[in-house]
């Protein structure tokens, strides 16, 4: 009984049926850079480990599908001329974004990135 006089201790351990919580769980390995990691010199060089040309390549491929099926409502003679797309331009496309939330200026505008 405590001091209070409402406090009372068991002698019963209760059952763990709880998730241990993440503060405290002790880590087994030290967080590191992987192999493939620790050659990069360049942003590029990072980049390129993210997205391959394989994979960039699948995207410029699927694009240009999709450009060729939008490019039938557009004539010549229209403002906007319908191009086909590269692997340069999609690596701009997805590489901007990634590099402006890198250096946090995602109110910098598009010609200054």
């Amino acid at each position: 009984m405590g001091k209070d006089g409402t406090t009372e201790c068991s002698t019963v351990v209760p059952t763990k049926n709880k998730r241990t919580r993440s503060c405290n769980i002790i880590r087994t390995h030290l967080p590191c850079v992987r192999r493939e990691y620790k050659n990069c010199r360049s942003p590029i060089d990072c980049f390129q480990l993210f997205f391959t040309d394989d994979t960039l390549e699948i995207v410029v491929e699927n694009t240009n599908k999709y450009i060729d099926t939008v490019s039938v409502n557009y004539s010549d003679r229209d403002k906007y001329k319908v191009k086909r797309t590269t692997l340069s331009e999609i690596e701009a496309c997805i590489g901007l974004p990634c590099m402006a939330g890198v250096f946090k200026s995602n109110r910098q505008n598009l010609d200054d990135l």
